[in-house]
C-alpha cells in the first residue's frame, strides 16, 4: 500500500495478481541510446502505456549501448523459431503497461526496471499496492547489471538489424513524455 492510505484492494485479490504475474517472471533486455531528456521521463513508480511492440531478449550479458531496460515479464511471447540471427528474439505486443520499478547506474550505462502490468484493469491495482516482490526484483536485476553491465555485449546483439530493432524508447511519446496508461493506442497511431 503506498502513502498509507487503506488499500482498495482484499488481501484474496492482491494474492491472486502475485500469483498470476510472479511465477515464471524473467529479466528480459533491451538495449538502446536514450537522451538525458528521455532517460528522465522514467520516474520510479510511474506507470505508462507502450503503444509499439517490445522486441526483446533472454540474452543477458554486457550492453551494447547507453541504455538497458530490464523489463520483468512472464508473458512474453518467444520467437526463437523466427529468430534467424540467434538473439534470444522475444517480444510483448502493443498497448502492453509498466510500471517503473527503478532505474540504476553503472559508470556511464544505465538500467531502466520495468514490471510488466495485467493486461486487463488490474494493472490499476499498481496505483494503490506497493509489493515487497519488486523490492527483490530490482536488487536481482541490479546485482545483475553489476555482473555484467561492463563486460563485452554478446556480438548477435550488436548488429545493425537487432539495434535498429530495439532501438524506439518504450512508451514514450513524440516529446519524450510518458504515455498516459489511459491513452488509446488509436491515438499514437
Amino acid at each position: 500500500m503506498k502513502d498509507n492510505k487503506k488499500c482498495p484492494y482484499t488481501t484474496k485479490q492482491v494474492d491472486e495478481l502475485v500469483n498470476e504475474m510472479y511465477p515464471g517472471m524473467m529479466n528480459f533486455v533491451c538495449d538502446l541510446n536514450l537522451t538525458p531528456k528521455q532517460e528522465t521521463a522514467y520516474k520510479k513508480d510511474a506507470i505508462f502505456k507502450a503503444v509499439t511492440f517490445i522486441n526483446m531478449t533472454h540474452r543477458v550479458w554486457g550492453m551494447a549501448a547507453s541504455h538497458r531496460y530490464c523489463i520483468c515479464t512472464n508473458r512474453a511471447k518467444d520467437l526463437s523459431s523466427v529468430d534467424e540471427e540467434g538473439v534470444g528474439w522475444c517480444m510483448l505486443g502493443r498497448n502492453q503497461r509498466f510500471q517503473v520499478l527503478d532505474t540504476y547506474k553503472v559508470h556511464d550505462k544505465t538500467a531502466i526496471i520495468l514490471l510488466h502490468l495485467p493486461d486487463d484493469a488490474r494493472w490499476e491495482m499498481f496505483k494503490d499496492i506497493c509489493l515487497n516482490l519488486n523490492e527483490k526484483i530490482v536488487e536481482m536485476v541490479k546485482k545483475s547489471m553489476d555482473n555484467k553491465a561492463l563486460l563485452d555485449p554478446i556480438p548477435e546483439l550488436t548488429s545493425e538489424d537487432w539495434l535498429k530493432a530495439c532501438s524506439v524508447p518504450i512508451g514514450l511519446d513524440k516529446d519524450d513524455n510518458l504515455i498516459s496508461p489511459d491513452d488509446a493506442v488509436e491515438d499514437y497511431n
